[in-house]
């Protein structure tokens, strides 16, 4: 549109010089001894008298009019110098200095005119059939030898103008009308209305006005006439025109099956070609406006409206070469070849100019447009901020610019530039909402042939899904190739390739949040048939970290000095293919609503996650140390391995893992869950439920620590790293030490210590869910516990309180006296057992001693050395077994001191019977029940039992066999076979 604006400005402009032409060439008709200096005369006699046109002029003017014209009908004068002729058909002098011309005519010729060749159809026509009155400043003499200067000049009656231009058809042919005009040295008016159509366009005015330069600033010598060039050409009043717009409209080209309706311009002030600089003005409350039939509407209003123009460089120097001797044709061919240059629109605080594309859904409002057509640049600018607006989206800024890529270049996407504070966000009704604001202000460039897009100033992203906030943010961009073979590659014709926000960066979102100094996200764009996912062809994670089936229920944070996302884009689908944090790190994985399942927690100095949109997602930590936690497990270490698909973890460094259990190391529930803290030195492996350490591992709780050169401890659910939601905490469920393993655990109650068990061996395992426990020796078990003294009518029991119990009752708060005691058991071959059935046995040359001791330091020797200790018992088996009866364990009373003990294999238990002396029992087996309080010595069939007593040290031993004896505590009574019944005194009864 702006481009047909300055085609009629340079219409007014050729106009113009066919007047001052006019002018000039009618000077020397009345002066013929003078020459001029402003065109070339050189083919003019000046002396003679004026030729009569002869019939090689009348095939030229055959050509440019009709049959009956005038020039036609009777010869006219004529003066012909090539570029220009006049045609006069008779001429009246008066003394008073009035010259009357009754009709007159101008040809002008902008290009080279061939004498003889068919006549150029671009020959510019001025018609004053009226004719002229000239008025000059001295008398007028016979002859034309004494004429004086022209004063003044009225063409009188109607004035046209035409032209067929250059291209066939009448799409360029120009038309201009008006009436009475008057010429001076100065000035060129008509007070009368100007219409004039240039093709399909017309415009009209009012009161035209030509200021032309002074003599002494034109390019004249003494001789000539006192009329130099043009300054200005302005229409007053009424200024209005419509132009044809083409293809063209006011937001660039359009579709040629879309309706194109001309462009409507009015203005309430005046229309003015400034000729010093090239310059069209449309001046006060100027409204371009283009109706369409379905009633759309676009429009511009602005209170002043610029139109810059150009010529061709070269073009000009090679005019301006030539000027002294073809002014006038060298002038009107550089304005003939005016291209369109800059437009601005001008508005004022209260009257800013407003633009609207109704066709485009589009509008502006700013107080200066600026349009530049050569580079394809266009400006809007304000001193607050302009306001832009596209199907819904909206940008504001003081100062917006934009300029169109050069047709060459390949690119679809130019450089943008908006200055200031503002702010840009996108239709209301778009799925995805992005509001963008700075303070500085944003920058779009080509760098190394891709856009890039700047933004200062404290950026503010905001999405339907959350906000990003930096110091400065940029986007490299990525257009489709011209070719098309991008064309199911791209979602878009410019997508982003790569993301970077600097400084203070703070993400926060229903999805992602965190707090970085540096965010860098590069999209990588994957052909539709290249398939993603495990070799399996499985179907690809969705998740940050993994595939979970409720990935898009999950909220991520990320805090850190650097992260780098890596993303792939297939079939319009973005995935997060890798992810690097740096700096000290916090990454959390948690239900997007904040409710039930535990979080994954990392922390550390650097996160690297590769395939993370495969099941396949390999998680590497480092830090001093790096924390990882999941479902209540934390993980410790200076680096972890972690693949997300098959829940795995492995470390080969010294570290730490904290698990919460309900149990403690020896199977006993707990009043409240506990943290387990296992630290090595070697490495551990994580696979599944199963998690393995090596090298001086050691396992502490609350009531002791195991040590062990390998640790597996089998988990009640495997570890998720993949996203997947875990309701619940995982506990442990085994425990196996191998290589050689110790423990020690301490039993307290509200006032203190009350037991303290320490064991050895060569291996150990423990299911805490079924119980069962097993391991191999050769190995030690040792017990100091508090004891009680036997109750009224209740007499203690040997091992009652070493009894493994599910009902642990604080001792200390009885007022029974307490007093310590010792157990000691060595084996060689192993151990097993039940914990929830409170029965354990070990087997291999086992060798115990129980008794009582003075602190918790003292030990007693497995091996009697002497005489035995009071309430002493030493023995020596191949098997012995220790549990609680079933009926004690449903009466839940630990003070019951209702046990089993069963001790196999050359059965050998010495002791001191109180007042009795010592005594040695030798039995294949030898069998305690502490609820029955009945003790039971049995030989194998083979050898007999026997029951030896000495009373004293040197004194004669007593010793009686028997095939089995049974001794009932509690009535002091005994039986055996092979002997006979009887009463058997000073039976060892602690």
């Amino acid at each position: 549109m702006f481009t047909r604006l300055t085609h009629a400005a340079v219409a007014f402009a050729i106009t113009v010089v066919v007047y001052q032409v006019y002018v000039l060439l009618a000077v020397p008709l009345l002066e013929p001894n003078r020459r001029a200096n402003l065109i070339d005369l050189a083919e003019l006699d000046l002396a003679a008298k004026p030729r009569v046109a002869t019939h090689k002029h009348r095939e030229m003017l055959a050509a440019y009019f009709p049959a009956d014209h005038w020039t036609l009908q009777k010869p006219p004068k004529s003066f012909d110098n090539g570029q220009a002729m006049i045609l006069v058909d008779d001429y009246q002098p008066h003394e008073s200095g009035q010259v009357r011309v009754q009709k007159c005519a101008l040809l002008f010729f902008p290009h080279e005119r061939v004498m003889g060749e068919t006549p150029p159809r671009d020959a510019v026509i001025l018609e004053a059939p009226h004719g002229a009155i000239l008025q000059l400043d001295e008398g007028f003499l016979a002859g034309f030898k004494g004429v004086g200067r022209m004063q003044w000049a009225k063409l009188l009656g109607e004035i046209t103008v035409r032209s067929d231009m250059r291209e066939q058809g009448p799409q360029d042919d120009l038309l201009l009308k008006t009436r009475d005009l008057y010429v001076n040295q100065d000035l060129i008016r008509t007070d009368a209305e100007v219409e004039m159509r240039l093709g399909p366009h017309w415009g009209r005015g009012k009161i035209l006005e030509i200021r032309l330069v002074a003599i002494e600033r034109g390019r004249t010598s003494a001789a000539g006439p006192d009329i130099g060039g043009i300054d200005s050409l302005e229409i007053r009043q009424d200024v209005a025109a419509e132009l044809s717009i083409g293809e063209t409209t006011l937001l660039g080209n359009n579709d040629s099956s879309q309706e194109t309706p001309p462009v409507e311009v009015r203005s309430q002030g005046r229309f003015k070609f400034d000729f010093s600089t090239n310059v069209a003005s449309f001046i006060d409350q100027v409204r371009l406006k283009q109706v369409y039939s379905n009633g759309a509407r676009n429009r511009l209003l602005c209170e002043e409206l610029n139109l810059y123009m150009a010529t061709d460089q070269q073009s000009v120097l090679d005019e301006e070469s030539s000027y002294p001797t073809t002014s006038v044709a060298g002038r009107a061919r550089t304005l003939s070849q005016l291209l369109p240059g800059t437009v601005e629109a001008h508005g004022t605080d209260l009257k800013p100019v407003e633009l609207t594309v109704e066709t485009h859904a589009a509008s502006a409002r700013c107080g200066l447009l600026r349009l530049e057509l050569g580079p394809q640049r266009v400006t809007f600018s304000s001193q607050d901020e302009i306001e832009l607006k596209y199907k819904g989206n909206e940008i504001h800024a003081p100062l917006v610019q934009y300029q169109a890529p050069p047709k060459a270049s390949g690119y679809q996407i130019g450089t943008l530039l908006a200055a200031g504070n503002g702010w840009l966000k996108s239709a209301a009704n778009s799925s995805q909402r992005v509001e963008l604001r700075w303070t500085d202000g944003i920058n779009m460039r080509h760098i190394q042939g891709k856009p890039v897009l700047t933004v200062r100033g404290r950026p503010r992203l905001t999405t339907s899904a959350g906000r990003l906030w930096a110091d400065e943010l940029e986007m490299v961009l990525r257009e489709r190739a011209v070719d098309g073979s991008e064309e199911d590659l791209l979602p878009a014709d410019i997508a982003p390739e790569r993301m970077t926000a600097r400084g203070h960066v703070d993400i926060d979102s229903t999805q992602l949040s965190g707090k970085i100094n540096r965010l860098k996200i590069d999209v990588q764009y994957l052909p539709i048939d290249l398939s993603l996912g495990n070799a399996s062809g499985g179907a690809p994670a969705s998740a940050l970290l993994g595939g979970g089936t409720n990935a898009s229920a999950r909220a991520y944070r990320i805090d850190g000095d650097t992260l780098d996302i890596g993303v792939i884009v297939r079939d319009a689908q973005p995935q997060i293919s890798s992810l690097d944090v740096r700096g000290e790190l916090e990454f959390r994985e948690e239900a997007a609503n904040g409710a039930g399942a535990q979080p994954l927690i990392v922390r550390g100095k650097e996160l690297q996650i590769r395939n993370a949109e495969t099941s396949a997602a390999k998680i590497s930590l480092r830090g001093q140390p790096a924390t990882i936690t999941a479902a209540g497990m934390a993980i410790e270490a200076v680096e972890l391995q972690v693949n997300r698909g098959t829940s795995a973890a492995k470390i080969n460094a010294p570290g730490q893992l904290v698990l919460p259990i309900e149990r403690d190391l020896q199977g006993q529930l707990l009043a409240q869950p506990e943290p387990l803290e296992v630290t090595w030195q070697g490495g551990m492996n994580l696979e599944n439920d199963r998690v393995i350490f090596h090298g001086n591992v050691v396992a502490r709780t609350s009531s002791g620590q195991l040590n062990t050169e390998r640790l597996v401890v089998v988990l009640s659910a495997s570890i998720q790293f993949d996203g997947t939601t875990q309701a619940s905490q995982t506990q442990l469920t085994q425990l196996e030490c191998w290589e050689g393993v110790s423990a020690q655990f301490i039993q307290r109650d509200a006032v203190g210590i009350t037991s303290i068990h320490k064991m050895k061996l060569k291996s150990l395992r423990a299911n805490q869910v079924t119980g069962l426990v097993d391991g191999n020796g050769p190995g030690v078990i040792e017990s100091v516990h508090l004891s009680t003294s036997a109750m009224p009518g209740a007499p203690a029991a040997p091992f009652a309180d070493v009894t493994p119990s599910t009902n642990f009752s604080a001792v200390g708060a009885s007022r029974i006296p307490q007093n310590l005691r010792f157990l000691r058991v060595d084996f060689l071959r192993g151990v097993q057992g039940n914990l929830n059935e409170d029965r354990v046995a070990v087997e291999g040359d086992v060798k115990a001693v129980y008794g009582p001791v003075d602190s918790w330091e003292q030990t007693l020797p497995t091996q009697l050395q002497g005489s035995p200790a009071p309430d002493t018992v030493y023995i020596e088996c191949q098997s012995l077994q220790v549990a609680q009866s079933p009926a004690a364990r449903l009466q839940r009373d630990p003070r019951t001191g209702s046990v089993e003990l069963l001790a196999e294999g050359h059965v050998i238990i010495e002791g001191l019977a109180g007042n009795q002396g010592t005594f040695t029992a030798n039995a294949h087996i030898a069998k305690y029940d502490q609820q029955k309080s009945k003790f039971l010595l049995q030989g194998d069939g083979v050898r007999p039992a026997t029951l030896t007593g000495q009373k004293s040290p040197g004194a004669q031993l007593n010793e009686q066999t028997f095939n089995s004896l049974e001794y009932n505590q509690s009535t002091d009574e005994w039986k055996a076979t092979g002997v006979g019944r009887g009463q058997l005194n000073g039976f060892p009864g602690k």
